[in-house]
């Protein structure tokens, strides 16, 4: 698995968890929607580390929270490519 799509299915598993929908969560980070679409379609080669704390924010959660997540803890098998 690739971190861009570990970052997408980890923000579907927080959408899920917060009953809220990529629409919603791009107004909340002042994006378009299609630009958080190729987030979560792992459209792109990696999401940055200002995208990551957009989605926290959106969410209302902290960075570390994001993080805390069996996905990115076994790190050795993400391709960071």
């Amino acid at each position: 698995m690739t971190l861009g799509e570990a970052i997408a299915l980890r923000t579907r598993q927080l959408l899920d968890d917060k009953d809220m929908t990529q629409y919603k969560l791009a107004k909340l980070m002042a994006i378009q929607q299609p630009t958080l679409s190729k987030y979560m379609n792992a459209r792109h080669k990696s999401a940055n580390l200002k995208t990551v704390f957009q989605i926290c924010k959106g969410l209302d959660i902290s960075i570390v929270e994001f993080f805390n997540c069996p996905l990115f803890i076994n790190n050795d098998k993400l391709d960071i490519d």
